[in-house]
């Protein structure tokens, strides 16, 4: 069972989130204290003020470090090993500090250049983005609407493409009511989100944003991360380019969920209050969503991840079974009756819908007795799928 973890991006800060998280876990002020170490302006007064919270030259600092204080708790809480992550707009930073790619500091100083270019970018200008919806969206009709109304100055384009139900556009030098006759076929939400990101009107920053990149070293990615421009796995050597795309270009979210898709993910843990990322997955099958500041959807999660650690392990343990039993002078090691001893407590790991962890750490000790005291008795293939098994108890 692969599992994804998402990030949301503008448009879900507020003051409650971090007075929430504050309350939950303990760690949030340090994390706090450890940001207003490398940034201009002190966050922590910041996350004390709605408005500020929503300025344009604070929010996309405000919304990366409030992702990554949930991704901190989350790993706390949960036992979540990700195959592969992927964010949504902003939310594309913190999986790249997930998998390791940038530190959490030198994710934090570029986030903050980000936010100071695009707020000198957009001063004095009227922009933002704002959703389309409607039932199958006829996007090659939007996109050319979208060039009768880019001329000069003025930017009107696709700035995400989130499903055949919903895109985003950005818009730059025109206000959000001259636009709703344009699109009156469509249903249209004006996002919280004050600057035209993934369009052409931020080719302006472009090279200033990729020399101060060049600046820091890259990592190669720990965890596979998804591009939010190609809808595929990024390259350590493409990771600076991908990230003025991402600024200056459409992102496509549908492609991104339907790459993970293909890479055989079974769940998708969001790490949000909000569902964003888990709405566009819901219009895809075989995909469970969970999202994990939801109390619910954590619960839902820790079942579901109980019940297939118990059922993996039941498979590993009776493979296991069978090689003992066929071992030659096996009951001078394991005898029949200790065999069937773990057997049974394996079979109590997961039940009434949870999992007993105290069983699972138990059962967990008891494996690794039977590796030592089997060790040099197996066969080599033998050996390998218990080296393969313990790893899976780790």
């Amino acid at each position: 069972m692969k599992t994804a973890i998402g990030f949301n991006g503008q448009g879900i800060q507020n003051k409650k989130v971090y007075l929430e998280l504050k309350e939950k876990y303990k760690e949030t002020e340090v994390i706090i204290q450890r940001a207003n170490q490398i940034l201009s302006f002190d966050l922590a007064y910041v996350l004390q003020h709605e408005k500020l919270i929503n300025a344009v030259e604070y929010t996309q600092v405000v919304v990366y470090v409030i992702n990554y204080i949930m991704y901190q708790y989350m790993i706390e809480q949960m036992n979540i090993h990700p195959s592969i992550v992927l964010g949504h707009s902003l939310g594309h930073y913190n999986a790249l500090t997930c998998a390791g790619v940038f530190s959490f500091e030198d994710t934090l100083k570029i986030v903050e250049r980000r936010a100071y270019l695009t707020s000198q970018c957009v001063k004095g200008r009227s922009c933002g983005l704002f959703a389309i919806k409607g039932k199958q969206i006829d996007i090659e009709w939007i996109k050319n609407k979208c060039k009768q109304l880019s001329y000069g100055e003025k930017v009107v384009e696709v700035a995400i493409i989130n499903s055949s139900e919903e895109v985003v556009l950005a818009y730059y030098d025109y206000f959000f009511e001259e636009l709703v006759e344009c699109f009156n076929e469509y249903f249209l939400i004006k996002l919280n989100v004050s600057a035209p990101y993934h369009s052409s009107a931020l080719n302006k920053i472009a090279a200033e944003f990729y020399k101060f990149l060049s600046e820091f070293p890259v990592n190669q990615p720990k965890i596979a991360v998804v591009s939010n421009c190609t809808g595929s796995l990024l390259e350590k050597e493409t990771i600076k380019s991908d990230l003025v795309l991402h600024l200056t270009s459409t992102i496509n979210m549908q492609r991104c969920i339907q790459y993970i898709r293909n890479y055989d993910v079974l769940d998708l843990v969001e790490v949000s209050f909000e569902r964003v990322i888990s709405k566009i997955a819901k219009t895809m099958k075989n995909i469970n969503t969970y999202t994990i500041g939801l109390e619910e959807a954590q619960q839902n999660f820790h079942n579901a991840l109980a019940e297939g650690q118990s059922n993996n392990m039941l498979t590993c343990f009776l493979e296991l079974y069978g090689n003992l039993l066929s071992m030659p002078e096996r009951e001078k090691y394991i005898p029949t009756s200790q065999l069937e001893e773990y057997y049974a407590i394996l079979k109590n790991v997961y039940k009434d819908g949870k999992v007993d962890y105290q069983c699972f750490a138990e059962f967990r000790n008891r494996y690794h007795d039977i590796a030592t005291r089997s060790e040099g008795q197996l066969t080599d293939d033998q050996t390998l799928l218990l080296q393969y098994h313990l790893r899976m108890f780790e």
